[in-house]
């Protein structure tokens, strides 16, 4: 029940933004899967014609309507990927519980439990309001690249891999940025930052230049009331799961073992 809750408030977070006239628009141009060419008059901050191509013509029409960027919505020196670290695995009460990338995008994580690696906890832990994203892997319909997750969704409980871009959102910028990027345009803009061709990386200097929508007073409240909604939901799920299986193992198969 908890489960379902938590898709009806994500779905009713991204709605008011996947219903913008420019976010229709936009989708429009890009619907159909094909080769593509196209004209650019801009400058260009790349070689890569997928910067520019893939999106269909999205791209260029977002940059002319939207004027703000995600640069502007971010903390400075607020995109960065993790260090990368020796993971020794040790056993609780010691060490930190490590997120790979495959668990920050779980419904039910199943996180490792590592020594510490020495650096700096702003290297490997981020704020609840943190956004997370998939940067290496494939361009493929439903692999994890350029995917989008609210770190109060549980990752800000542990440590993350390096493979995982932070993104630190402005003072409450979070909720809007992350319903926007986590829409099927903001999945299409951020993969238009990929560089690379057998494995793509996110290239972060092309990312801060993806357009963004600036929402009015009411729908970024809309916004923060279903988010936080689903945040509640998701950890009431998370809880109830939990103790089921204590359940299970403390009372229930000891004495059908015995």
């Amino acid at each position: 029940m908890e489960r379902e809750q938590y898709a009806e408030e994500l779905r009713a977070c991204r709605s008011p933004i996947e219903q913008l006239p420019e976010v229709l628009e936009a989708e429009s141009m890009y619907g159909h899967r094909r080769a593509r060419c196209l004209s650019w008059s801009d400058s260009l901050v790349t070689l890569s014609a997928w910067t520019y191509a893939s999106t269909g013509g999205a791209l260029k029409y977002l940059q002319r309507k939207w004027p703000s960027r995600i640069r502007d919505v971010v903390q400075e020196r607020g995109i960065f990927n993790g260090p990368r670290f020796a993971r020794t695995t040790c056993e609780p009460p010691f060490g930190v519980d490590f997120w790979s990338q495959r668990d920050v995008f779980l419904i039910r994580p199943a996180p490792r439990r590592i020594a510490h690696p020495g650096f700096n906890d702003r290297l490997l832990f981020v704020p609840a309001d943190a956004i997370l994203m998939g940067s290496l892997g494939q361009l493929e319909d439903g692999n994890l690249f350029g995917r989008a997750e609210y770190a109060a969704f549980g990752a800000n409980s542990g440590a993350i891999t390096q493979h995982i871009l932070r993104i630190f959102p402005k003072s409450g910028a979070s909720e809007a940025l992350y319903a926007f990027l986590s829409t099927r345009l903001g999945l299409l803009l951020v993969r238009s930052a990929a560089v690379g061709t057998s494995i793509p990386t996110m290239h972060i200097g092309i990312l801060k230049e993806v357009p963004v929508p600036t929402l009015d007073s009411r729908t970024s409240a809309i916004v923060r009331e279903h988010l936080a909604a689903a945040v509640s939901s998701r950890a009431r799920a998370s809880a109830a799961e939990s103790e089921a299986v204590r359940i299970v193992e403390e009372e229930v198969l000891p004495e059908w073992l015995a």
